[in-house]
Formats: C-alpha cells, structure tokens, sequence
C-alpha cells in the first residue's frame, strides 16, 4: 500500500497511530489515502494528516461519523 512521505513522516512521529493505522484494512487505508492525496491546497492536505493521525491514535479512521 502506498503512503505518501508526508502521511508516513507523521505517522514515524506518532508510534500509536501507526501501530493503529498498520492494522487498519486495506480498503480504510485506501480511502484516507485518497482524502489526503485530493486536497487542493497544502494547508487543507495537513490539516487531513493532522485529522488522520489524531483519528488512527484513537484506532479510528477520521473519515468515521462520530
């Protein structure tokens, strides 16, 4: 599964959510992927980062309803 550098950067500093996020199906993985990959400005795609790593340290996707 590819992970972009900057989602794999955050992910290195969060040893939680990478656990969390390792573990997570391929389909999950995929669709938080997509949401970042498809942000049209820097700040919104960090913004998602920040969002996905927050999410996957609770062991949830950050595309969940809460």
């Amino acid at each position: 599964m590819f992970v972009p550098d900057d989602l794999a950067t955050a992910l290195a500093s969060h040893p939680t959510a990478k656990v969390n996020f390792d573990h997570f199906s391929n389909a999950k993985t995929q669709n938080i992927v997509y949401w970042i990959e498809t942000a049209k400005r820097d700040a919104t795609r960090l913004k998602r980062i920040e969002q996905a790593i927050a999410a996957a340290t609770q062991n949830r996707s950050p595309l969940e309803q809460s």
